[in-house]
C-alpha cells in the first residue's frame, strides 16, 4: 500500500510542478490506465467509502487506500475469480486478474454512488 500511495503522490506532485491543479483523482486514474494496481480516488469511490467504511468525504489518498483495501479484502476473492473467468491469457499476462478485479471493484463503487449514493 505504501508504494501505491507514494506513486500517486509523486504523480500529483509532477502535475502540480507542471502547472496543473493538484488533482489526486486524475493522478490515481492515470496510474490505473497505465496498468498500476492503484485504487481510484473519485467522488464516487469517496462517497461509497464514506458510507461503508466510515471515511470522511475528502480523505487523503493514504486514508482512502487503506479503507479501499479493507473493503476489497471482504469482496476481493469473488472479483478476482470473476476476472480470471473473463480475461484472456494475454490480458492475464499483461495486467493480471488483480488489476481487472480492482477496476471491477472501483466500477461497483461508482455504480453504487450513481444509483444510491445520494439517498
Amino acid at each position: 500500500l505504501k508504494r501505491i500511495i507514494q506513486e500517486v503522490n509523486r504523480n500529483v506532485d509532477a502535475c502540480s510542478a507542471a502547472g496543473f491543479t493538484r488533482n489526486v483523482s486524475y493522478a490515481s486514474k492515470v496510474l490505473c490506465v497505465l496498468g498500476h494496481n492503484a485504487p481510484m480516488y473519485s467522488r464516487e469511490v469517496r462517497e461509497y467509502l464514506s458510507k461503508h467504511a466510515g471515511t470522511v468525504m475528502t480523505p487523503s489518498y493514504g486514508v482512502l487506500v487503506k479503507a479501499w483495501a479493507r473493503e476489497f479484502e471482504r469482496h476481493g476473492q469473488s472479483y478476482v475469480a470473476a476476472a480470471r473467468d473473463l480475461i484472456t491469457p494475454e490480458e492475464e499476462e499483461w495486467l493480471g486478474a488483480p488489476w481487472f478485479a480492482m477496476r471491477g471493484f472501483d466500477h461497483m463503487m461508482m455504480e453504487w454512488a450513481a444509483t444510491r449514493g445520494s439517498e
